[in-house]
């Protein structure tokens, strides 16, 4: 697939007023607040506290992982994740429940670290499924990121507008989304090396279907330095409480 980006010059239509307007006059918090509402809206993203979800990630080296996920916030998770590869599978389960967690993989468990388990439940479970949008407002509240609008473009032949962010010291991410809807198209990533070029990670996000009322991407591409490395597809969502049981020590 072929993505292509055109220069800030270019015209879009902006507002309620019908005005054309350069893209440069964007602002990122005109974006950002289009994007969430697109997502689903801030207030039902937030309100969003349990649900269970499936994907399947299909990697280039032919090795296949279905994953099966249940969340309830703020802090339990239960993730079971089977590895196929030359007709062979394994298994992996990962449960947090509070201050408790565990690892089980060829039916031996073991504690999970309680690093991982806060970093887990600081970074990772607020942001999984539909509310993975809400990073967005999250990096709004980190004076250390920094935004900037790229103007508009095109990916896979839909007109975009790209969003920057930029952590001062760190890491470089570009949104790209939808210029009429406001829906995510494409994340790019760029990580500095000590030598060589940046390393650029791109995903593709595609097919998007609702579920349970939050618009979701059926399928993602992921390439890395323009390499295709994994594609994911989306297969199921439901909002819904998990039961007690769920989060149980294998």
């Amino acid at each position: 697939m072929k993505t292509r980006i055109l220069s800030v010059g270019i015209m879009v239509l902006v507002g309620a007023t019908g005005r054309v307007a350069p893209a440069a006059e964007l602002k990122p918090e005109q974006i950002i607040e289009k994007a969430i509402r697109a997502h689903g809206g801030e207030e039902r993203l937030t309100g969003l506290q349990g649900f269970l979800f499936k994907e399947r990630a299909i990697y280039s080296n032919a090795a296949t992982w279905e994953f099966e996920a249940a969340v309830q916030l703020p802090d339990r998770y239960r993730s079971e994740r089977k590895m196929i590869s030359g007709g062979k599978s394994t298994t992996s389960l990962t449960v947090i429940n509070g201050d408790q967690g565990w690892f089980k993989s060829n039916d031996v468990v073991t504690p999970y670290p309680s690093a991982f388990q806060e970093s887990m439940k600081k970074y990772t479970l607020p942001y999984e499924g539909p509310r993975s949008i809400l990073r967005l407002r999250a990096r709004q509240k980190n004076p250390a990121c920094q935004f900037t609008t790229i103007g508009e473009g095109t990916v896979e032949g839909r007109p975009a507008v790209g969003l920057r962010m930029k952590l001062v010291g760190g890491p470089e991410e570009t949104w790209f989304f939808a210029l009429d809807s406001g829906l995510l198209l494409k994340t790019e990533s760029r990580t500095k090396r000590f030598e060589g070029e940046d390393q650029v990670i791109v995903t593709l996000f595609e097919d998007y279907q609702n579920y349970n009322g939050f618009p979701m991407a059926r399928k993602m591409i992921s390439s890395v330095d323009g390499k295709n490395m994994t594609t994911t597809e989306y297969i199921d969502f439901k909002a819904v409480t998990p039961s007690e049981s769920t989060f149980a020590r294998p």
